[in-house]
């Protein structure tokens, strides 16, 4: 099998280890092993979005230290084009040209032979600026940068592909400009691709076949079937574990956003006598350019969400407690603002940097609502009834309820008397029933065990660890290895002979 791993950057422990990692097990098959990377001539990326040289140069020398620890150095060639032979589209122009008159609505749907390049740019333009509604006018020449590198890489791959006979691709998340233009690359050439992600610890990978790992309908499939091949008593067991690691604060593949919190602390006017209505926000930007799955939202912001539960409050003693998200303590002030500038008697809006007990308010609370963070299917565990008002991955897993399900655009424009507007404010004025734990549990289940185990990358933290018994970094004139290869070949030869026969896992649809 010929295989070609695209590794549009190397800087970020563990993605590129995990790149190695696949690579080294498809050496040990006998495999052909190739490599398209970024060898300086993207203008910015997604970990360099100045274009510092000095930390593109540091991004070669981790990647060239890398591949000196593996077994045989695979075949290298850079994932843009040099010279003549491409140019962006003229729709992509046209759009740049007239960029005042666009929106990010109108980025979405900008599509070039079978790549959806606006999308992905508008994913890698939202991320870095930590704005779900960007100015793209202002912010022109770093747009024009991401899509100019975008459709590079997506020309430059498919070309490989289609004078090249590979079976197979490799590249890390699918999400972000240069990763989405591989993914597509690989699609419109026919050729399977597998998207590489964080596995449940820091010890475990994910491969994604054909679809990206942000598929809602999909990820959905993988659950279920990953929560009846599981041993029943066992599989239970691992939720549990799953839902009290979340409490005490563990971090497994991510950071713990409660981690900061003070433990039991509550806001200082909460009051038990009254009906609390806990909204716990996403952070908006985090699934403002995801995919089209994701759009489907019954709010244009979270903003007009809150402002609409409280509209629906009729009674006297009900009151709505809204939780920032922790991650928005890093992102732009304007983000947060207009939450913590509301005035209204029935509201109180908690800071993200605020140590009030995200888990405090849970127990306390007589409704949870929330927008797809993962609270929603810790309530549901709970037994706390949980309103779910957006897309996230829990959502077809049964558990919560879905009011505004299918209802696409701003539901504060509907009338009172709409079925779905009624169902919420029944919802939040009443005493509903817990939802049923079974689907929170598949939940649970997939986020505790899945991925596949690293055999030569050990990781430590959340993005530390060592491959093959070395942390790579950027060594500059480092000397050669060849010495030390020839005692990892001795060292690992024996135990890759009686595993080769054992690597079908990296050609599952796991």
């Amino acid at each position: 099998m010929r295989v070609l791993i695209v590794s549009p950057y190397e800087a970020v422990n563990p993605h590129f280890e995990t790149e190695l990692e696949i690579a080294q097990r498809h050496w040990v098959c006998g495999d052909d092993v190739a490599m398209l990377a970024c060898l300086g001539e993207q203008s910015i990326c997604d970990f360099n979005l100045e274009g510092d040289r000095q930390r593109c140069e540091s991004c070669r020398l981790r990647r060239r230290m890398g591949q000196q620890l593996l077994t045989s150095r695979p075949v290298l060639r850079p994932a843009t084009p040099k010279g003549k032979g491409w140019r962006l589209p003229a729709e992509a122009e046209e759009f740049l040209a007239n960029l005042t008159e666009k929106s990010s609505a109108d980025l979405k749907h900008l599509s070039c032979e079978g790549f959806d390049l606006g999308y992905a740019c508008l994913s890698s333009l939202v991320s870095s600026l930590r704005d779900p509604y960007p100015d793209l006018g202002k912010h022109r020449l770093r747009l024009a940068s991401m899509m100019r590198d975008a459709w590079s890489v997506f020309f430059s791959v498919r070309h490989f592909l289609q004078t090249q006979a590979v079976q197979r691709v490799y590249v890390f998340n699918g999400r972000f400009a240069p990763m989405r233009a591989v993914f597509r690359a690989a699609a419109v050439c026919g050729v399977d691709c597998f998207i590489h992600e964080r596995g449940s610890t820091h010890n475990r990978f994910q491969l994604f076949k054909n679809h990206l790992p942000h598929d809602i309908d999909y990820m959905v499939q993988r659950m279920r079937r990953f929560w009846e091949a599981a041993p029943v008593g066992q599989r239970e067991a691992s939720a549990g574990q799953w839902f009290a690691d979340r409490r005490q604060r563990v971090e497994r593949n991510w950071k713990s956003f409660t981690k900061e919190q003070k433990k039991n602390l509550l806001p200082s006017d909460w009051d038990d006598r009254r009906h609390n209505i806990v909204l716990f926000c996403s952070s908006e930007d985090e699934f403002a350019a995801i995919g089209d799955s994701w759009d489907r939202r019954p709010y244009p912001s979270q903003l007009a969400g809150m402002n609409h539960l409280l509209g629906l409050l009729h009674r006297a003693d009900a009151h709505l407690t809204v939780r920032l998200h922790p991650n928005l303590k890093d992102a732009p002030a304007a983000l947060s603002r207009p939450f913590l500038e509301s005035r209204d008697p029935r509201l109180t809006v908690i800071a993200p940097d605020s140590p009030v007990d995200s888990y405090a308010l849970l127990d306390q609370a007589n409704l949870c609502v929330t927008y797809g963070s993962s609270v929603g299917v810790e309530a549901v565990y709970q037994g706390i009834p949980s309103v779910l008002l957006g897309p996230c991955f829990y959502r077809d897993l049964g558990g919560t309820y879905q009011p505004l399900a299918g209802f696409t655009g701003d539901a504060s424009t509907l009338p009172v008397d709409d079925p779905s507007v009624e169902a919420l404010a029944d919802l939040l004025n009443g005493s509903p029933a817990a939802g049923d734990p079974l689907g929170a549990m598949v939940y649970a289940h997939w986020m505790q065990e899945n991925g596949i185990e690293y055999r030569y990358y050990q990781g430590s933290e959340f993005n530390q660890g060592e491959f093959r018994g070395e942390w790579i970094y950027p060594r500059p004139n480092a000397k050669s290895l060849k010495g030390r290869w020839q005692q990892w070949a001795r060292r690992w030869q024996s135990d890759e002979e009686k595993q080769a026969a054992a690597l079908c896992d990296l050609g599952c649809d796991c």
